[in-house]
């Protein structure tokens, strides 16, 4: 796998304005990321399998934490959310339950799904369904983007070291499985993609108080960040 062999990645200020408005959720949607793990931000001697990798849960889910507002004769718009089961995926599926979606996720369930089985059992099958499966398979991913208002791409393998360590996979998920997935979503007229990029794309702020945002300076040096560089062009492309 070369690295440099990687479409070539415009700078944010040269992408349309629209195209960058595009992968950036509504403010109701947005959720805090965790922090970003001393091994995200550069070499580390961390286990970074997904196994080995252990993040807090979420809070378990209770049925007056949870609200869905209906329309009296139509179902609420359902959003597809891949990686649905990680830190931030689970954090964000409840949000969009509380906002009156219905979510469809899928995942690998490299974490296990207990929290996702929690909230299901608080709000119904109907509106929380919960798929096992691997991204790269596109086939497996399409009839559920099938009717989707918007699908929300959080599914990744993540890490510096481990996608050092295992360059073809994660580009087959990471770099070949967006791309795929964003052109199924187009051919099948889903309304909004959002793609979740990294802050390995910046360089690392000068103190741990500074801010990272779509300005800063690129410097996406690890074959990960190169990866998510390349996804996140395609899905603008």
């Amino acid at each position: 796998l070369d690295p440099n062999a990687l479409p070539a990645v415009p700078l944010f200020d040269e992408v349309p304005e629209e195209a960058a408005a595009s992968r950036i959720p509504d403010p109701e949607l947005v959720v805090p990321p965790r922090p970003t793990p001393a091994a995200d931000r550069g070499p580390s001697t961390q286990p970074r399998t997904p196994a080995e990798r252990m993040v807090t849960p979420p809070p378990t889910p209770t049925a007056s934490a949870v609200t869905v507002q209906r329309g009296a004769d139509q179902d609420p718009p359902r959003v597809v959310v891949t990686g649905g089961a990680g830190y931030v995926g689970s954090i964000l599926v409840r949000q969009l339950l509380d906002e009156g979606f219905r979510v469809t996720v899928f995942d690998k369930m490299l974490h296990g799904a207990d929290y996702l089985q929690v909230l299901r059992a608080t709000v119904g099958p109907k509106l929380l369904e919960i798929v096992e499966g691997d991204v790269r398979h596109i086939d497996a991913v399409e009839p559920h983007l099938r009717g989707a208002t918007a699908v929300l791409h959080l599914a990744d393998l993540d890490g510096i070291d481990f996608v050092r360590n295992q360059p073809e996979e994660a580009l087959q998920t990471n770099v070949l499985a967006t791309a795929a997935l964003a052109q199924a979503a187009s051919y099948l007229r889903v309304r909004r993609v959002v793609y979740a990029s990294t802050t390995a794309l910046y360089k690392p702020p000068r103190t741990a108080t500074s801010r990272i945002d779509e300005d800063a300076p690129l410097h996406a040096a690890a074959l990960y960040a190169k990866l998510k560089r390349a996804a996140e062009t395609l899905v603008l492309d």
